[in-house]
């Protein structure tokens, strides 16, 4: 039987929409895809695993200590763009930009590379708001000490929180 396994649900959504069902963890992350293999995944498994080029090794190393027989491919490849990273220097540098979305660890490790290259410096009352909580921890552990909001790997519910914020007039 084959079964397909998304980390959140917009690439269940994706799916969807070409005719595949599949299941969505309760902890919409690489440990929560984990903790579902270890209570549902036999030995005689086969487990393909389909990502980026920068995918954290978590899961392999999960499949390796239990033995289980798994292919890795890589589908796409992510990048630093130089030309996109002129583009938001001057965004950044609005007076009346409130918030930055954030939807992967990668963003977040090359948006402070960014930040720091230029000397910039986010004003107070901007936001950083992210897709969930391996996002989140990938800005602190870089030394980010400023407001940041999370989404809980669930884009719609980012953009609901987003929403009650701009309307709290906590930013006025």
């Amino acid at each position: 039987k084959v079964q397909f396994l998304s980390i959140g649900n917009y690439t269940a959504k994706a799916l969807r929409t070409i005719g595949i069902e599949s299941i969505v963890p309760d902890s919409k992350t690489s440990d929560g895809i984990i903790n579902f293999l270890n209570k549902n995944v036999n030995p005689d498994s086969r487990i393909l695993l389909l990502r980026s080029n920068m995918g954290n090794k978590s899961i392999d190393n999960f499949l390796r200590s239990r033995n289980l027989r798994y292919f890795e491919l890589r589908l796409y490849d992510i990048y630093e763009d130089k030309f996109g990273i002129e583009a938001i220097v001057p965004m950044i540098q609005c007076s009346n930009l409130i918030g930055v979305i954030i939807t992967s660890s990668f963003e977040a490790t090359v948006f402070l590379g960014m930040l720091k290259r230029e000397k910039i410096e986010l004003r107070e009352n901007i936001v950083i708001f992210v897709i969930g909580s391996p996002t989140y921890d990938t800005f602190r552990k870089l030394g980010y000490k400023g407001k940041i909001i999370i989404g809980y790997s669930d884009f719609d519910a980012l953009i609901v929180r987003i929403k009650k914020m701009l309307h709290s007039g906590e930013w006025i």
